[in-house]
């Protein structure tokens, strides 16, 4: 067996700390359910993509606790992360 970590969460507790992990888990969950609540607000037309944002981000957090993030796809996490930003200023 090697000697790797293959969870972004855990990797991230022993890098930078617990409330490192706390933060971001708090970010990532407040950004999807503020999105939920945002959904009904949103016409037809641009419901779909809030949607389709909500489940493809939950799935990178799933992700997370299985693999760790190499590469390309830790910076494709943070950018989902600030992606949803449009969602509030949209027009509904």
């Amino acid at each position: 067996m090697g000697n790797s970590i293959d969870s972004f969460w855990l990797l991230l507790i022993l890098q930078h700390g617990l409330f490192a992990l706390i933060l971001l888990l708090l970010a990532c969950f407040y950004a999807v359910f503020h999105a939920l609540n945002l959904v009904h607000h949103h016409h037809d037309q641009s419901r779909w993509m809030v949607s389709a944002w909500i489940v493809s981000f939950m799935s990178l957090i799933l992700i997370g606790f299985t693999v760790d993030y190499f590469g390309k796809l830790q910076p494709l996490f943070f950018f989902m992360l600030g992606a949803i930003g449009w969602a509030h200023y949209y027009p509904f």
